[in-house]
């Protein structure tokens, strides 16, 4: 899920603005935190992209903050001004695939199904959706995030067909190209998603 904090700036700004430099991500875990999957998520990000996690130090001006502030998952998109913040509560570790969908906003990432392209491989149930959560079904107006790769059901920045359902057993999000492909998987992240990093990142050698 994506914070509100800054969503309507960062709409407008360009993807560089919030990329970390060099893919250099520094993190913190907030005081008293249990890791987890988070650091084993972290190392197979590393594995499969040139993005580099490494504990924060004394003159880093900006950071990723790892914890449990509050219930849910939830994180701001990209590099913020000086901390980012990755909101992670007890049920949001219990898959690898739940934790990377938050580290990939933090990496700069929306959702798969806020692409511009969207309407053409899916449609949202406006009226299924619960009201304040009806941001992360927004769509992006410009087809620069989507980096020349396909629309992926697999992504794990891919909602469910019920995520967010104000009325139990109706779906927010139905399939077309096909009809009823699974969508919202959190066991890893796909092909695409560690593409998706390593294209936006420049990584050398990498692009998959």
């Amino acid at each position: 899920m994506v914070t509100n904090r800054k969503r309507k700036k960062r709409n407008a700004v360009s993807i560089e603005a919030y990329l970390w430099p060099g893919g250099v991500v520094p993190y913190v875990f907030a005081t008293g935190y249990s890791k987890r999957l988070d650091a084993r998520s972290m190392d197979v990000i590393m594995e499969e992209t040139c993005i580099q996690y490494r504990p924060k130090e004394a003159d880093d001006e900006n950071w990723m903050q790892i914890g449990e502030e509050s219930p849910g998952c939830f994180a701001m998109i990209g590099r913020g001004n000086t901390e980012t913040t990755v909101n992670l509560a007890a049920d949001c570790t219990n898959a690898m695939g739940r934790v990377q969908h938050e580290l990939l906003h933090a990496l700069g990432f929306w959702h798969e199904h806020s692409r511009s392209d969207r309407d053409d491989y899916v449609t949202v149930v406006w009226e299924n959706i619960q009201e304040d959560s009806a941001d992360n079904f927004e769509k992006r107006t410009s087809n620069i995030d989507n980096q020349n790769i396909g629309y992926d059901y697999g992504s794990v920045m891919h909602y469910a067909e019920d995520f967010f359902t104000k009325v139990e057993g109706e779906p927010t999000l139905v399939t077309s190209r096909p009809e009823g492909a699974a969508i919202g998987q959190r066991v890893l992240m796909s092909p695409s998603d560690y593409a998706g990093v390593n294209i936006r990142y420049g990584c050398p050698s990498m692009n998959r």
